[in-house]
């Protein structure tokens, strides 16, 4: 769940930044996803977050439940997780907006929204 978190996040940016920027994002999600940025998360759940659009493929809120577990177990053995503990404070205020029940990688509507990009 760490490594989806970062993942889902990296990808969420990327793409919004790609949106900002006026490129073919598209285009350019097809050129990313077949290089070294490709990922499961990108091929699939890429194209939602391009649409602003969320089905279920794994809810939100287990997720998050899920990070928390291991985010517990980081902190009791000493290891920081910097980047899941702040996706894990972002997936906080979707799941508490109503949206626990969208997939995953919804991270992708804070990113857009901290972009001003909100539709």
């Amino acid at each position: 769940q760490v490594i989806i978190a970062g993942t889902y996040a990296a990808v969420a940016e990327g793409l919004t930044l790609g949106i900002a920027a006026g490129i073919d994002v598209e285009a350019a999600h097809r050129a990313v996803a077949g290089g070294a940025a490709g990922s499961w998360g990108l091929t699939h759940r890429g194209p939602n977050m391009l649409r602003n659009d969320y089905p279920l493929g794994f809810r939100l809120r287990l997720h998050r439940k899920d990070l928390g577990i291991a985010l517990e177990t980081a902190a009791t053995l000493g290891v920081p997780l910097p980047l899941a503990a702040y996706v894990a404070q972002l997936e906080t205020g979707l799941v508490q907006r109503g949206y626990g029940d969208d997939d995953v990688s919804a991270i992708a509507r804070v990113v857009r929204e901290q972009a001003g990009l909100d539709d």
